[in-house]
């Protein structure tokens, strides 16, 4: 495919732990049980339903993970993929619980996924960006991104900017209908998440509700050691300190 695409594991790249693993394997099927609530151990927080959000297109075989907006955090994955067109979707989890005497949902976003294979995955990576280092965790953290818009976007590499640039200028105004400009365009998927599409390189931004903090972006390893999946798991309010930590 004219791109040269990694298939074997970083030596001493960061694995995630046991219960990460079962974390990120869990959350892309309704009805599973991904904890419980901090405040309240007898109410469960379960993976409610899945968003397909269509095919994000990805011309230059670069993604990009991070946030959409300036002054925030993104990185380029070291990882090359086929240049092609892939799946996204996210998963939404519910906790109920009351306020002031209110009973609410409890919904947030639990997670985004982009599947680039259907054969299962193996083990679970955290991915590194072209210019991180194994063993370069800053702040103690494990690899990846930082921003405080709790938004997260997957993007092909090369037309990263105008793509981000547009997702900006026209984040208000999607939200009432499509927007063309040229040949870039932006819409809503649902109700959480944008898309924005650049004809000329026929490439995609797509971006849904994230964390406000450190993210990890976790590539799905096959036995073989292909990349399956990319994949990035907000910690989740509802379940504040008992969200498992990438080692654990």
């Amino acid at each position: 495919m004219g791109v040269e695409v990694a298939t074997q594991a970083h030596p001493g790249r960061p694995i995630a732990g046991p219960r990460t693993a079962a974390h990120l394997e869990k959350l892309f099927v309704r009805d599973a049980r991904l904890g419980v609530r901090f405040d309240d151990p007898g109410t469960p927080v379960l993976v409610s339903h899945v968003v397909p959000l269509g095919l994000v297109r990805i011309p230059s075989g670069r993604l990009v993970v991070g946030s959409p907006w300036a002054g925030e955090e993104w990185i380029e994955l070291g990882e090359r993929i086929p240049p092609g067109s892939y799946q996204m979707e996210i998963s939404w989890v519910r906790a109920p619980y009351e306020f002031m005497g209110e009973p609410l949902e409890g919904a947030e976003c639990s997670g985004g996924r982009m599947t680039i294979l259907d054969d299962p995955v193996d083990r679970w990576e955290a991915a590194l960006g072209i210019d991180q280092q194994v063993g370069q965790n800053p702040m103690g953290c494990f690899p990846g991104f930082w921003g405080e818009s709790a938004q997260v976007a997957f993007s092909d590499a090369a037309s990263w900017s105008i793509l981000a640039e547009f997702f900006r200028h026209s984040y208000e105004e999607s939200m009432e209908g499509r927007i063309e400009s040229g040949t870039l365009s932006a819409e809503m998927i649902g109700s959480s998440a944008h898309v924005v599409r650049e004809e000329g390189s026929r490439a995609d931004l797509i971006a849904f509700p994230g964390d406000d903090m450190h993210t990890v972006v976790w590539l799905g390893r096959t036995l073989a050691g292909d990349v399956a999946s990319v994949i990035i798991a907000p910690r989740l309010i509802a379940m504040d300190s008992n969200f498992p930590q990438p080692l654990e």
